[in-house]
């Protein structure tokens, strides 16, 4: 595809932002909120996501960074 716009790049993972807004957009389609529920639940959870468009010029990239957590010692010993 040919990646996004500035402007969806600026809105995107916004509540209500669907393909519908495009110039390019199909009959029917979704509210515009699966990527503002998922951006929501990663960064609940200590993640993060990124969207952007390839350097090549071929298309939207999308960056999920999870970090690893670490447990001290009283953290990995089994509850009795």
């Amino acid at each position: 595809g040919p990646g996004f716009s500035s402007e969806t790049l600026a809105r995107i993972g916004d509540p209500y932002m669907s393909h519908r807004e495009r110039s390019d957009r199909k009959a029917g389609g979704g509210l515009g909120l699966g990527l503002f529920i998922a951006k929501t639940l990663l960064e609940r959870s200590g993640a993060s996501i990124a969207f952007g468009n390839r350097r090549d010029a071929r298309g939207a990239s999308v960056e999920i960074v999870w970090p690893i957590a670490t447990f001290t010692e009283r953290q990995r010993r089994p509850r009795d």
